[in-house]
């Protein structure tokens, strides 16, 4: 679920900003150096919680009962 928390808010926030990163940040990336830090910025905190996030465990086998035990 926070997955996709953390999409909807990314998505929102290029929504949000997409004239002023189509018309000025990408135009004069120096003069727009400290917005471009923060992107990479969270970016990286996005990619690294992902990387970080508990995953569902993999399927195992079940374990032998107790009769194939004694049959081997």
């Amino acid at each position: 679920m926070i997955n996709f928390a953390n999409d909807i808010v990314a998505f929102y926030l290029i929504r949000v900003h997409w004239n002023l990163i189509t018309q000025h940040w990408l135009k004069s990336p120096l003069r727009h150096a400290d917005v471009w830090l923060t992107v990479f910025y969270l970016t990286f905190l996005l990619v690294r919680y992902r990387k970080g996030a508990p995953r569902s465990p993999a399927k195992t086998l079940p374990a032998p009962s107790v009769e194939e035990k004694a049959a081997a």
